[in-house]
């Protein structure tokens, strides 16, 4: 069976993706930076004493066949941490037509490797995105 690249047959084991969380997107998170859940932070890899990584993501959209995304997550430098996806963030909202009322769900995926007797593991993202379905009649505003 083939996953991600990698053959369960030559000793690599895929881990079922996780749902790390789920945001219905507001006007700053479409204008300027998405707010992160703090107590997701830990599911992300370290920050080494820093303040940002650079986090690689697949976009899972059916109309996008499997296209990485790279996106600058951030932290305060004192106080609490409130991370963020800045950079490569706005790119996104604007390459996807995101808009208020859209739901990001980031998902994340451990894959184990053996090589040479040592396993190595990596964390592998991805990103997906429910679109709001709403039309405006007067007044009120209707879901499908």
């Amino acid at each position: 069976m083939e996953l991600s690249g990698f053959s369960e047959s030559e000793g690599n084991e895929v881990k079922k993706k996780e749902k790390m969380f789920s945001k219905r997107l507001t006007r700053t998170a479409i204008s300027k930076r998405l707010a992160l859940p703090t107590k997701k932070l830990s599911l992300f890899p370290p920050f080494d004493g820093g303040y940002e990584i650079e986090l690689v993501v697949w976009d899972d959209d059916d109309d996008v066949r499997r296209q990485v995304r790279k996106f600058v997550c951030s932290i305060r430098k004192t106080g609490y941490p409130k991370p963020v996806f800045s950079r490569g963030w706005l790119d996104f909202v604007v390459a996807k037509g995101l808009t208020v009322g859209d739901t990001v769900t980031l998902y994340k995926k451990e894959d184990r490797t053996k090589l040479f007797g040592h396993v190595l593991c990596q964390s592998r993202y991805s990103i997906k995105v429910d679109r709001t379905a709403e039309a405006s009649f007067g007044t009120a505003t209707r879901r499908f």
